[in-house]
Formats: structure tokens, sequence, C-alpha cells
């Protein structure tokens, strides 16, 4: 498909090429498989199954290459919006998938954010984030406000493959903001609040 777009926002061209066995429920991409545009993508390769009850072996790669991170606005609208920068990195799949076997580093160059419910923009000049089994390990990042304070995010999002999430994040600044909504963005609260 050439110029796939979601909402307002043109994806690039998807290619999908491989083959299923029915038998065993599993599908086989090639490398050619992914999304494209311009210099930037994401390819998906190798053997997969989207039975989740399924014990057949897994074997596949995520290969994120200048991907933008604009890419994922549309199962973020509500949350996160006006992301900016971009992805680069892989994660390797294995295991089967009632019970995925993940591992892979990914790295953020000038990603850039604004949360919706804070109504705050932050930059990210660059993060490396490592993903496993067990975890999301943030590492150290660096974040920027709007009026160029910064603040420290460290810690790691612990997890079994992925279910019974268990958040264990630091954040600490000497002055940074963390609120900036009009009265008429919540019900709740608003103002500007630097903290």
């Amino acid at each position: 498909a050439s110029d796939v777009k979601v909402g307002a926002d043109t994806i690039g061209n998807v290619v999908v090429a491989g083959s299923y066995e029915a038998a065993k429920q599993k599908i086989h991409l090639d490398n050619s498989s992914g999304v494209y545009r311009g210099n930037a993508s994401i390819t998906a390769y190798g053997d997969m199954s989207f039975d989740s009850t399924s014990r057949e072996p897994l074997k596949g790669k995520l290969q994120f290459n200048n991907t933008p991170l604009s890419w994922l606005n549309p199962v973020l609208t509500g949350f996160v919006s006006r992301l900016g920068g971009t992805i680069n990195g892989e994660v390797n799949i294995a295991g089967s998938a009632v019970a995925p076997d993940i591992d892979g580093n990914i790295k953020l160059n000038d990603a850039a954010m604004r949360i919706d419910f804070l109504g705050t923009h932050y930059t990210i000049p660059n993060a490396n984030i490592a993903v496993n089994n067990t975890k999301i390990d943030l590492g150290k990042i660096t974040l920027y406000d709007v009026n160029k304070n910064t603040a420290t995010l460290s810690g790691q999002i612990k997890h079994d493959r992925f279910k019974n999430m268990n958040l264990n994040i630091n954040m600490s600044s000497p002055k940074f903001e963390v609120i900036n909504l009009d009265e008429s963005e919540s019900e709740l609260f608003y103002g500007n609040l630097i903290a």
C-alpha cells in the first residue's frame, strides 16, 4: 500500500511479504516487510504467531531505522500529542506466543512530546532504553521543559512478559514545569506550575 494515512498523519508505504501456515497458525514475514517513508522505516521479519495460546517457536526481529515517533500519534491520542524525533535500534523476539522472549535496545533522538493531561511539552535530546522479558530499563534520561529547565528521569518498568506491570521511576529537578493548562483544558485543575 502506498502513501498510507492514519487520521491526518501520513505513515508511508506499507509492505507485507511472506506466508501463512494455517495448521500451525504461524506467519512468516520476509525481511522486506515493513513501513517505509524516505530514509525512515520500521521492519518486522521472521516467524510469528498472533495466537496467544500457541507454543510454536517464534523467531523474529523489529528493526527501527530513523523511525518517526509521530507514527505513534494515532495510538496515543488523548494521552500524548505533538510527538517528534526518531527511534533507532532493534528488538529480537523468540520463545513462543504464550511465553515470548524479548530482548533489545532502542535509542530516542531529538524526542519531543506534549503530555496532554498536564499540558506540558518536553524534549529529550537522546535516550537509550533496554527492553527484555522482565523490564524496560530507562537508564538516565534528561528531559527539558519549554523554559529549558532540566529534569532527570531514571528507573525501570518491571513486568512479566508485558503483564503485571510495576513502575519504579524517579524524576528529580531543582526547577521544572509540571502543569501548563488553560481553564478550558481541564475540569479538575489548570494553571502553570513550576516545581
